[in-house]
């Protein structure tokens, strides 16, 4: 196999998802002797160090939001560094793990004011035609995010899905225990799991909403919130969130854990013992970094009918904003056997499609595509 040079980009910012996904995408080249690593983070120095280097690729993972203003600080460097880069034509890769939809920014950024979200939607017009013409190649982590693209690109080629990859599982020794001296929690509470940044879009207050009558057929039932609050309309969000579970006078059966590191065992024990995990979300057309975390650990996993969740066709799902039905959901899961057919199917199922897009399946598959891009340049 060719040896290919690979600058990969590695975020160190804490609670973020990119960061977690690229540790975990690129641990997949240990041992293999046909990838060489150079990890960067966007130092400007750094940066500009990678043209003097015998690289093939320099691999971005990017997302708006991560960058300090709105993520002009990305577009900027990509311009210099193609810029420096006309005479070593090192090939730029960018994965775009979140692709807004333009026409739906008055929804998506709806905790934004409406001068903000203007500015927002030109923004995002400008850093995606910049990033579709100054890039080799830009891989999109949703079928739906690609398509969006690919409107607005003027050579489509350039665009290119290329599926989430699915997290493996650690074997943390973790009982149950932790979660009760913690959380007060009981072995025979049934426990519902929404994990991840609060945003409205994730749509986490419909949960909050569901649950007066979920309890109503399993009194037993418990709703965790394991998650932080983003400042950029997450805090407000959350503070929301805390207010409408007051209203319902439904303290005691919703937990909001607030941000857990990884290694926390007490995060390891909530996804252990979860009885499902709900993914609310309404349309947006991006990766989740949250479902590749926990997709692999056979727990039911309900989601709203919304085009990224396509993919997982065989997971149940309820309509997209739809409270009542996300009710008549979650009871059905809730009170179903482990042991029944029903059950089963699903998580081998899962079983199976975790089999075809594993994090060390989508590694061999972006590497597939690197070694084309050179290939085909060099023909």
């Amino acid at each position: 196999m060719k040896l290919i040079k690979i600058a990969n980009h590695m975020p160190n910012r804490q609670r973020c998802g990119i960061t977690t996904y690229a540790n975990n995408l690129y641990a997949e080249a240990e041992g293999r002797d046909d990838v060489k690593l150079t990890p960067f983070d966007t130092k400007f120095k750094d940066l500009l160090s990678l043209i003097f280097k015998p690289i093939d690729i320099v691999h971005f993972q990017h997302e708006f939001g991560i960058w300090p203003v709105m993520g002009l600080f990305f577009v900027i460097y990509l311009l210099i560094f193609r810029f420096f880069n006309i005479f070593t034509q090192k090939k730029v890769v960018v994965t775009m793990h979140t692709v807004w939809d333009l026409a739906k920014v008055e929804i998506n950024f709806s905790h934004y004011s409406p001068y903000l979200r203007i500015i927002i939607k030109f923004y995002l017009w400008l850093s995606y035609l910049i990033i579709l013409n100054f890039s080799h190649k830009v891989i999109v982590l949703s079928q739906n995010g690609a398509n969006l693209l690919q409107n607005l690109a003027s050579q489509k080629n350039i665009v290119e899905y290329l599926e989430l990859g699915l997290f493996k599982v650690e074997n943390i020794k973790v009982d149950f225990d932790l979660l009760n001296e913690r959380y007060g929690l009981k072995e025979s509470d049934k426990l519902i799991t929404m994990f991840g940044f609060a945003y409205p879009n994730k749509g986490f207050h419909l949960a909050i909403q569901a649950l007066p009558d979920v309890l109503k057929k399993v009194p037993n039932a418990k709703l965790i919130i394991a998650g932080s609050a983003p400042k950029d309309g997450g805090q407000d969000y959350m503070e929301e969130l805390i207010s409408l579970t007051k209203s319902l006078n439904i303290q005691e059966n919703i937990i909001f854990t607030g941000f857990l590191e990884d290694e926390d065992s007490a995060l390891q024990a909530i996804f252990k013992y979860s009885t499902c995990f709900v993914y609310p979300y309404y349309e947006r057309s991006s990766s989740s970094g949250s479902i590749s975390t926990i997709f692999a650990r056979n727990i039911p996993i309900l989601v709203s009918d919304i085009k990224f969740f396509e993919d997982y066709s065989f997971l149940p799902k309820f309509k997209e904003g739809n409270s009542e039905d996300l009710t008549l959901q979650l009871v059905k899961l809730l009170l179903v056997s482990s042991g029944e057919p029903s059950y089963q199917k699903n998580i081998l199922e899962m079983q199976s499609y975790y089999n075809q897009h594993s994090i060390t399946q989508v590694f061999i598959k972006q590497y597939n595509i690197f070694l084309n891009l050179i290939y085909d340049s060099n023909s």
